[in-house]
């Protein structure tokens, strides 16, 4: 009996392969409309012969010969140069030292060469901006990105100049995120990376200087995500860099321990003598809310809160230096509740040990915080887009307890879960309204906090989407939300941004970030009409495979 071959469609979905002998087709691609075509043959791995002894020795005649060749033309094996220099390298396993002869070319034989500069890798190209772009971009900067998330404070008086003397690292992270140039951003974006290494693990560097460039780095960087994921490592980093500076505990007061570093010989770390100052603790709540992203994609936990934090709270409540300051604060007592949210036990998986809290009392408790929220936010934020924006990426949070499959936490004969669904769909709007609201030109300071909120927002209409419970209608998803139209829109959105930004001013076709994203939402909108649309008819039933399938690619085309 012959064999047959299953189909590319059900390898993919790693399902049997019926084939129906009228058709010639399989079962599941007729069922499913797929074209059904024979998977490829599987080549047998070719054995490879192990070398005779014969063609060994053949191998090792004609290395005698190149040997003999490159001593009799060049000399370098033997010395014979009379200009050649002698350098003593230690043998191995011996005291004594080998004279090794090395003739150097003519061209530079009498130049004067240190061993580490021989031996050195060519550095790169430098990618650096001129001090007019310098001066461009850090005004860009400060226009466009610091409103978004605003650790950082530069001084309208502070030029380029001065910041690179002063803060080198951090310059050259400004410089590579508000780079109008693509192929200046991406070399800069690697060199930064490369930086990084160095200093962390070589240098050892440890400064305020460094923590704010990472931060930066991480925060607007649109290349090293699409290049390799390395988020969380950079955050990784900048908490270390926190702890290793002391920002996150108070000058310590202890003699004993002050005691030990001048018996020891060592300088006191300086937050040991005095207080934080402005920029520190900028820099502090700034790693706290960057430090987020790593938690709600479940990469990482954020930077730990400690009484640090609120003593800088209270500072820059007090101080109102600026209104980037206030929106700083607002962002952070958020991202608290935030926090609180995802640490609650009825979210997390189902433990029969411990007595979980009802859905209407988790509901109430955090519904009550957002209220507080809202009834404090300072009248200059009211119409802030990015605060409204945090707000309802939290609100969708504490809603997504609707998605829970334990159905202990909700009570019987209540519409609870249909509530938190309907509530969840609601925020999901009104966030996604704000954003589309956005002009292009703002689209450029989008920070990862706001990425990461956007992918999120995505993925929980898909779940409304393919949701199955019995209280839950699908059909109200495309009442409310028109994903299609949303995802051309934002489409759009990007695609315009490279004009309205003055990106790529030569006039180059760079293929830059926004051209990429604009290239995603297309390629979800298609996906989104041919694989999701049917399945809010009564009339289909997806099957578990299909919707692995779509589930898998569609978070994919988000791994930015």
């Amino acid at each position: 009996m012959p064999t047959v071959r299953a189909c590319t469609n059900c390898v993919r979905a790693k399902t049997r392969c019926a084939l129906s002998e009228a058709s010639g087709t399989c079962e599941r691609c007729v069922r499913l409309r797929k074209t059904c075509q024979p998977s490829p043959p599987v080549r047998k791995r070719r054995v490879v012969a192990k070398a005779s002894a014969k063609d060994v020795q053949k191998l090792e005649e004609k290395l005698d010969g190149l040997y003999s060749i490159l001593q009799g033309q060049t000399g370098l094996l033997n010395g014979s140069n009379p200009s050649a220099q002698e350098h003593a390298v230690p043998a191995p396993h011996t005291d004594e030292a080998v004279s090794l002869s090395v003739s150097l070319p003519q061209s530079i034989s009498g130049a004067t060469c240190s061993p580490a500069a021989r031996f050195e890798q060519p550095r790169a190209a430098s990618h650096e901006p001129n001090d007019d772009d310098a001066e461009v971009y850090l005004a860009r900067f400060r226009a466009d990105f610091i409103g978004h998330l605003p650790f950082i404070d530069i001084p309208d008086s502070q030029t380029a100049h001065q910041l690179r003397q002063g803060s080198p690292l951090l310059w050259r992270a400004i410089m590579t995120v508000a780079s109008t140039r693509t192929t200046q951003q991406k070399a800069m974006s690697r060199q930064m990376r490369e930086i990084f290494g160095r200093e962390a693990f070589v240098e050892g560097t440890r400064s305020i200087d460094f923590l704010l460039a990472v931060l930066v780095y991480a925060t607007w960087d649109r290349y090293y995500a699409l290049d390799k994921p390395l988020f969380t490592s950079l955050m990784q980093l900048a908490i270390a860099i926190v702890y290793d500076l002391g920002l996150d505990k108070p000058p310590a007061q202890d003699p004993s321990l002050l005691l030990s570093y001048d018996l020891k010989g060592h300088n006191r770390p300086s937050h040991y003598s005095r207080l934080p100052t402005m920029q520190e603790r900028r820099a502090l709540l700034g790693c706290f809310l960057v430090s987020f992203t790593s938690n709600v994609s479940r990469n990482g936990e954020p930077l730990q809160w400690t009484p640090s934090f609120d003593d800088c709270l209270r500072v820059f409540e007090e101080q109102k230096e600026s209104t980037n300051d206030t929106l700083l604060v607002q962002l952070v007592k958020l991202r608290l509740i935030t926090g609180k949210v995802m640490d609650a036990p009825v979210t997390g998986p189902g433990d029969t040990h411990f007595l979980r809290p009802s859905a209407p009392i988790y509901l109430q408790s955090f519904q009550k915080q957002i209220r507080g929220f809202r009834s404090q936010i300072p009248p200059e934020l009211t119409d802030n887009k990015i605060l409204q924006m945090e707000l309802y990426g939290a609100e969708m949070m504490i809603y997504e307890i609707g998605f829970s499959s334990d159905p202990s936490i909700f009570p019987r004969q209540s519409n609870t879960q249909f509530e938190c669904l309907c509530a969840c769909l609601q925020t999901i709007k009104s966030w996604t309204d704000t954003i589309l609201a956005l002009q292009p030109v703002e689209y450029v300071g989008l920070s990862s906090l706001m990425c990461a909120n956007m992918a999120r927002s995505f993925i929980n209409l898909y779940r409304l989407t393919v949701c199955e419970y019995p209280v839950w209608d699908r059909k109200l998803v495309r009442e409310t939300i028109d994903v299609s139209w949303v995802l051309e829109t934002a489409a759009q959105r990007f695609t315009q941004v490279k004009e309205a930004a003055g990106l790529d001013p030569e006039g180059t076709q760079e293929l830059d970030f926004f051209m990429i994203m604009a290239a995603k939402m297309e390629a979800m909108k298609m996906s989104w009409d041919t694989a999701v649309m049917p399945m809010m008819e009564d009339s289909w039933e997806p099957t578990l495979d299909d919707l692995d399938l779509f589930s898998s690619e569609f978070r994919n085309m988000w791994s930015w």
